[in-house]
């Protein structure tokens, strides 16, 4: 199946090929023509009274060569070409097949493993392609010829080479077998080196604040140990194949000689015909040798193939709607009905979640951290299907949008920005292509960023290194803002977008937030864990967990009707509000902190009193 999609790639440029394999067969002419030329020089070199003959032969081998050595030169160019256009093509069709797929994916697999698929899988098929193809036919070719010559000088002699066939044979299929099992597990084996060595540079600062390398490099030189071995374990079977193989082929001549004795003997053959059988010998011969290892190359190949052609061919998980549904443009309309999910189906992460948002509203989500409020978003532009209910935009269940129309019309900014390795510029503009640079510069100011940039040694076209490593954690999240406004989504999820900043630089972007949501030219829904930032939101919807630790919406209303409720919202809101008007020291603090985000205590509650009290006669203590 793989080798047929290798021809299907191939075919485009069909007529590159058929014109290197006329010039092949050309060149299996050209090349037993030196072999009977060879013989002929023979034949003239021991007839001395011939000078004439011996010039005239001596040139045409050398006319012959110099027609071989172009012949050559274009076929393996052309062949070459067409190695490199269709790894150039799988290449984008693999890259263009890995986008397509479900979120999940990326999930369950690692990153190094596409790469090693993408680089060093698609190198071994492209060795297959241009190399192994030019010599399987021009081999082919030249065995076929060779053999037909040998028959009409002396079949005695042709019938008696093969007598090592059998045994070349058989080594080729047991020794193939074992390579073709060997090279899957040696690109596995480089696939999770790869990774190892991508996790480890990906993560730099966390490996070197906390002393890793040793750890790491161990890591890899293990991952590294395992493909060596793998690695040698089949130089040894190639080793041992070609020395073998080597073997019984100058057998097979030594062979030829002494029964070539016993026919010129015999009156049946002469001198230059001997010597002439035996060059044609040597090409069969060389030929099937080099025929083997093409053999044995392109079972070492498999294992690429098949992981190149498993990812191709791989199909998103998320099906597609037959007839796709769009509103044009998109209103923002947003509903989530008996909507429960988990990401493995018999263990729900949120259950029950019923709510609507009309378009232009602003509403939050607030609960404990991994109640699932990141979950809720992800259904929005379908990164994941619902296990049961629906998620419907503008009244269609996002299951039958137009997916690219669908998250063409939302945008997000999330608690870890993400930024490309250009410019300022670049990255902005990434929200939306077209737009020009007035517009990229009013969407900055929007979010409160044209500052900082006009600051930068180069402002807009000011490169920020990999993932923005050149920027501050506001300055990131601030372009990340601007970058979602340029997009003009009828849609905005903004997620934490201030979790991990220090204050000045939450006091920055927090600034731009306000500016984004007064607009309310969208609709936006905001995870927040600052309850301060989203006291104008229309409505704050309330997560919590049930007995069985699944998210469900225990309370809906605006900022002042559930603080007016007294219920869960109300003691979470007075327990930021205690947390920051108790003169506390740092330790204090973060406890209640924790105890808030993480463990879900709450103000009045007889265990958070505790540890609130604890927590002030430490810092009545000065402790």
């Amino acid at each position: 199946m793989s080798y047929r999609r290798l021809l299907d790639l191939a075919r485009p440029h069909g007529w590159r090929i058929a014109i290197a394999i006329a010039i092949l067969v050309m060149i299996t002419v050209a090349n037993l023509k030196i072999a009977q030329l060879a013989g002929d020089l023979v034949g003239a070199i021991f007839d001395s009274s011939n000078g004439l003959q011996l010039n005239r032969v001596t040139l045409a081998m050398g006319a012959v060569l110099v027609a071989r050595m172009l012949l050559d030169l274009v076929a393996r160019y052309n062949l070459t070409v067409v190695g490199e256009r269709i790894m150039a093509t799988l290449r984008q069709q693999l890259f263009a097949n890995v986008l397509r797929q479900e979120l999940s994916f990326f999930h369950n697999t690692r990153i190094g493993e596409i790469t090693s698929r993408m680089t060093n899988d698609v190198g071994a098929i492209s060795q297959l392609i241009t190399s192994y193809s030019v010599t399987l036919v021009e081999r082919s070719l030249l065995a076929l010829g060779a053999l037909a010559l040998m028959f009409m000088l002396n079949w005695r002699l042709t019938v008696a080479m093969f007598v090592t066939a059998p045994a070349l044979s058989l080594i080729s299929r047991k020794f193939g077998g074992i390579l073709h099992r060997l090279s899957r597990a040696l690109q596995e084996a480089l696939a999770g080196a790869n990774s190892v060595m991508e996790e480890a540079l990906g993560a730099i600062r966390v490996v070197q604040v906390f002393v890793r390398e040793p750890y790491e490099r161990d890591r890899f030189d293990e991952a590294i140990e395992e493909h060596f071995e793998k690695s040698r374990h089949r130089a040894r079977i190639r080793a041992f194949t070609g020395p073998l193989t080597s073997f019984l082929l100058y057998g097979s001549v030594l062979l030829m000689l002494w029964l070539g004795g016993r026919e010129v003997a015999a009156g049946r053959l002469e001198g230059p015909d001997v010597f002439e059988f035996l060059l044609y010998a040597f090409l069969l011969l060389g030929s099937f040798s080099a025929l083997i290892n093409v053999y044995l190359g392109v079972k070492s190949t498999i294992g690429a193939t098949e992981r190149v052609f498993e990812l191709l061919e791989r199909a998103p998980q998320l099906p597609l709607p037959a007839q796709p549904q769009r509103t044009v443009p998109m209103q923002g309309a947003l509903t989530f009905e008996a909507v429960r999910f988990g990401y493995d189906a018999d263990r729900p992460v949120v259950a029950d979640i019923d709510f609507s948002v009309a378009p232009g509203e602003i509403v939050a989500l607030v609960g404990v951290s991994g109640i699932g409020k990141s979950t809720l978003f992800d259904l929005i532009p379908r990164y994941y299907d619902v296990v049961a209910g629906a998620v419907r935009v503008d009244g269609i269940d996002v299951r039958q949008w137009d997916l690219a129309a669908l998250r063409g019309g939302i945008a997000s900014v999330p608690q870890e920005t993400v930024l490309f390795a250009g410019s300022v510029r670049d990255n902005l503009r990434y929200g939306r292509l077209t737009a020009t640079d007035s517009e990229i510069e009013a969407a900055a100011r929007a979010a409160n960023a044209h500052g900082f940039i006009s600051d930068l040694p180069q402002g807009y076209e000011t490169l920020i290194g990999e993932r923005g490593v050149k920027l501050s954690g506001g300055q990131r999240q601030r372009i990340a803002i601007a970058r979602a406004l340029l997009k003009s989504p009828a849609i905005l999820l903004l997620d934490e977008a201030t979790s991990s900043l220090d204050s000045e630089s939450e006091r920055a972007v927090q600034q731009a937030l306000d500016e984004l949501l007064t607009q309310r030219s969208r609709t936006t829904l905001v995870i927040a864990h600052r309850l301060s930032t989203i006291r104008t939101a229309d409505r704050i919807i309330v997560l919590a967990a049930d007995e069985n630790r699944i998210g469900r919406i225990v309370e809906i209303g605006s900022h002042a009707q559930l603080l007016a409720h007294g219920g869960h919202y109300a003691q979470l809101y007075q327990l930021q509000f205690q947390e920051s008007a108790t003169p506390q020291n740092g330790t204090a603090t973060l406890m209640l902190r924790n105890a808030a985000r993480t463990t879900g205590l709450t103000a009045g509650s007889e265990p958070f009193d505790r540890l609130r009290a604890g927590s002030q006669r430490r810092a009545d203590h000065g402790e």
